[in-house]
């Protein structure tokens, strides 16, 4: 069976949603702070046996009127956003927080460090209060570093304002920024069996192979080989992907010592590609999101850190936009406002659907079978289950959302369409879902 090592459960990351919005809006002198968080809600974060909890507030957000540079003891007085770390584990566990920059608008300036000044309390303890300039610069701005007991629960308060001694160039500018935290857990009592991580690895056959389960799927050990692609692109892999679920996946790409794989159905169902905006520029927020959202458990999978609609997969140039002609898909580099994610499961890009031999386009273009509708091919072959059926009175698998949009029009996405081929359809579209990418070692 495939082993995941031991160091995907030394060093673990948890990516918080707790996206701290210092927004100064020009009134006048000074006008007012808005602090606003991911609208996604998320409130727990898990990663091996550490759990991050925010509280209600960070996830709805708030706002602070009339907020102008103030002292430090003014500072202090501010509201509090609060969250906990807690090692669910029996060993104790090695931490560092930090306190990264997220992007923000290319017409945007973004506030001086030393004109941020934050105060983070922990247990009720001292505050620590210092300018965000001399705690590093992004992403190594080091909030704290500590170690956390096998059982034992951390709780933060957080406060962040304007430098009293800020000058005047500070007015219109922008601090946007996350909190992250990165953990290493010691001792090897928590790691779980390494036979459970992958129970079963077959050959794809389109003819008697399809789905993994069928009885005819022949078994291979190509999981068990650190050799460059000795899993060929398609092989099916079952995965542990956490100690109570277990997901089927096709191989994208092995570099021998990681795996890199599709979930075999759509993960997400359903979704608009971003249903909050016409401007394709602005990334997948809506889907992508949730797709983060019902992965985030998946405590046996890699964290994955990657720039928007870019992966350096299998030798490809990265690019985020495509244009259809009648007999090709062409797509140049390009960029969304949106930034690097981390997370445990992403959106297939354009350079990974080529790489596995994806061609052309709706007119003449067509993908693996094993890319598509997996429970058609297998009714076609003697399987018992169409592909056509619904849940919660919806179809669910019509096709998936890829990272990419599409360059000729700029409220359209790719999606690789039930019919096996790449199209674009309208961002706002919910008749599509997403499947999970995840990576694995070996």
């Amino acid at each position: 069976m495939g082993k995941l090592k031991e160091k995907l459960w030394e060093s673990k990351e948890l990516i918080v949603a707790i996206f701290l919005v210092l927004l100064l809006l020009i009134t006048g002198s000074y006008a007012w702070y808005r602090y606003n968080l991911s609208s996604d809600k998320v409130h727990i974060i898990k990663a091996g046996n550490l759990k991050l909890v925010l509280d209600d507030s960070m996830s709805e957000g708030i706002m602070i009127s009339n907020a102008i540079p103030v002292s430090d003891r003014k500072g202090l007085e501010t509201k509090v956003y609060t969250f906990t770390l807690e090692n669910l584990g029996t060993k104790e566990a090695d931490y560092t927080l930090y306190f990264d920059d997220l992007p923000i608008g290319e017409t945007e300036e973004r506030m001086r460090d030393d004109y941020v000044k934050y105060s983070l309390t922990k247990n009720a303890g001292s505050p620590t209060t210092e300018l965000l300039s001399t705690i590093g610069e992004n992403p190594n701005r080091v909030l704290e570093t500590g170690t956390i007991a096998g059982k034992a629960k951390n709780s933060y308060t957080l406060r962040v304002w304007i430098n009293k001694e800020a000058e005047n160039d500070v007015m219109g500018t922008i601090f946007y920024g996350k909190i992250r935290i990165v953990a290493e857990l010691k001792g090897d009592s928590e790691t779980p069996p390494e036979s459970e991580t992958i129970e079963k690895a077959v050959s794809y056959d389109p003819t008697s192979c399809v789905t993994g389960e069928e009885a005819t799927c022949v078994e291979t050990t190509c999981h068990q080989n650190k050799t460059l692609g000795s899993c060929p692109i398609g092989t099916i892999l079952k995965v542990k992907v956490s100690p109570e679920t277990s997901k089927y996946f096709y191989v994208l790409h092995d570099n021998g010592e990681t795996i890199t794989l599709q979930q075999r159905e759509n993960t997400v169902y359903n979704t608009a590609w971003n249903a909050t905006s016409s401007d394709n520029s602005k990334g997948p927020l809506t889907i992508l999101s949730k797709l983060e959202e019902v992965t985030q458990d998946w405590s046996n999978v890699n964290t994955q850190t990657y720039t928007m609609g870019t992966t350096d997969f299998n030798g490809t140039n990265a690019f985020t936009s495509c244009n259809f002609s009648s007999d090709a898909v062409t797509c140049t580099e390009n960029s969304y406002t949106l930034g690097s994610r981390s997370a445990k499961a992403r959106m297939i890009t354009a350079q990974e659907a080529f790489a596995v031999g994806c061609t052309g386009s709706s007119s003449s273009g067509t993908c693996p079978i094993w890319m598509i509708n997996y429970l058609k091919q297998s009714t076609q072959n003697g399987g018992t289950v169409d592909d056509t059926h619904t849940e919660n009175g919806a179809t669910n698998n019509n096709g998936y959302y890829l990272m990419q949009t599409y360059a000729g029009t700029q409220n359209r996405a790719i999606i690789l369409d039930q019919g096996g081929y790449l199209t674009d359809v309208a961002i706002s579209r919910n008749f599509y879902g997403a499947r999970a990418v995840i990576e694995i070692n070996k």
